[in-house]
């Protein structure tokens, strides 16, 4: 009777689990990547294209204060 030898590189079951688990996980994290960076993107440009308008909206209340003191 020849017994197998124990082979030390079994991976356990969490190891598997990890296999099967970790590809969905890159793609979530690639999805939510892309997503949270396009948004971020867009969001620059926002402020970028309405900065002139906030800029005066701000100088303009800055000279309503002058001219009406609280």
């Amino acid at each position: 009777m020849v017994l197998e030898p124990v082979r030390k590189n079994n991976p356990p079951a969490m190891d598997k689990l990890d296999n099967i688990v970790q590809p969905f996980f890159d793609l979530t994290n690639r999805f939510f990547t892309i997503l949270f960076g396009s948004l971020f993107n867009c969001w620059n440009l926002i402020i970028s294209s309405f900065y002139p308008w906030i800029r005066d909206v701000y100088t303009l209340s800055i000279g309503l204060r002058n001219v009406y003191p609280t």
